[in-house]
């Protein structure tokens, strides 16, 4: 079984999953029409599960070292020590958005679930936004920037994690990072439903609180342009006023 050949057609039920969530919202918005509404809001939770079987897919490939996927003979090789093959997801640009676009649509589906009985009037415009980001995203990820191209030929050994991403740090610091930038898409959808609300979004909690974790795996490597603040001289931050202490 090719296991690239899976993960595609996962990338692409997604496309098709989020583009029906958007319009079908969009309709039953327009048109009043609850069975729409509720069809839209599917799509979307659909969208989140096919995603998540596309990255569960692709750790398991990165675990099994699974070289008949390029993106895995990128980032590991058989003597990579654990836990590092389980986060080279994010060693890569297409891993990483990957991995981006799985927390979003966890955000979206999250922040839809529990709006829905609570304001039915606002669940279709947002619903139809969430699901448009996703539907980008899964563009990009099948068509740009896709972790799942098969190798030819198959590798008996992959390049190897890059050694400045072997570190305790680096197993946290991109996670609470992306927690807190894409936690920012439900303050975008509230936008995009009504205005003026001032309520502070979790994604700047999460984004600060990733600095200090930033900060400590930093010094000891040398200059580096992965990410704007991994450079030789370490980084200082100050958390978001939103975050307690």
């Amino acid at each position: 079984m090719d296991a690239g050949l899976v993960g595609r057609i996962l990338l692409y039920a997604a496309i098709a999953t989020s583009v029906w969530g958007a319009a079908a919202s969009l309709l039953g918005k327009h048109r009043a029409d609850a069975r729409l509404a509720v069809s839209g809001r599917r799509g979307l939770y659909a969208t989140t599960g096919l995603l998540v079987a596309a990255t569960l897919w692709l750790e398991a490939a990165l675990l099994r070292h699974d070289f008949s996927i390029l993106y895995v003979s990128q980032v590991t090789s058989r003597s990579t020590p654990f836990p590092y093959p389980l986060t080279a997801l994010w060693a890569g640009m297409a891993g990483s958005l990957l991995f981006w676009t799985l927390l979003t649509s966890l955000y979206a589906s999250s922040a839809i679930a529990v709006q829905a009985p609570r304001r039915p009037e606002l669940v279709g415009v947002a619903t139809a936004v969430l699901s448009g980001i996703l539907a980008f995203f899964a563009v990009i990820l099948a068509f740009g920037a896709n972790a799942f191209v098969s190798s030819s030929p198959i590798p008996l050994d992959g390049q190897g994690l890059n050694p400045l991403l072997q570190s305790p740090f680096m197993n946290i610091h991109p996670v609470m990072l992306y927690l807190g930038f894409t936690g920012f898409s439900v303050p975008c959808r509230d936008g995009s439903t009504r205005r003026g609300s001032r309520r502070p979004g979790g994604g700047r909690c999460w984004a600060g609180r990733s600095c200090p974790s930033g900060s400590s795996w930093a010094p000891p490597g040398p200059t580096w342009n992965w990410d704007g603040g991994a450079t030789g001289h370490g980084t200082r931050s100050r958390t978001p006023r939103c975050c307690p202490g």
